[in-house]
């Protein structure tokens, strides 16, 4: 039960984070137009992307270097299927 408990205020404080970030993104600036046109805006997947595969936020000496080559391989093969999709 304690273990259950637990993960129910992980799951809670990710609620409350949606939240914030949901308010965050319809935020509008002093004449009331939106601070973020576009979720790009907001948040810049591919620079995050781009970021942990060089390295931040990751021990790259922890992975070898074929896990590195497969990963990149994933986070190009996603990007293509967003580009197809038009959500880029």
């Amino acid at each position: 039960m304690f273990a259950r408990k637990l993960s129910d205020v992980d799951e809670e404080q990710k609620r409350h984070h949606l939240a914030y970030l949901n308010v965050v993104a319809q935020s509008t600036d002093k004449n009331g137009k939106p601070k973020f046109k576009e979720f790009v805006d907001f948040y810049d997947y591919e620079g995050r992307i781009k970021a942990v595969m060089e390295g931040e936020g990751v021990r790259t000496s922890k992975l070898s270097a074929e896990k590195v080559e497969e990963l990149k391989a994933i986070a190009k093969r996603r990007k293509n299927f967003r580009e197809r999709r038009g959500t880029i």
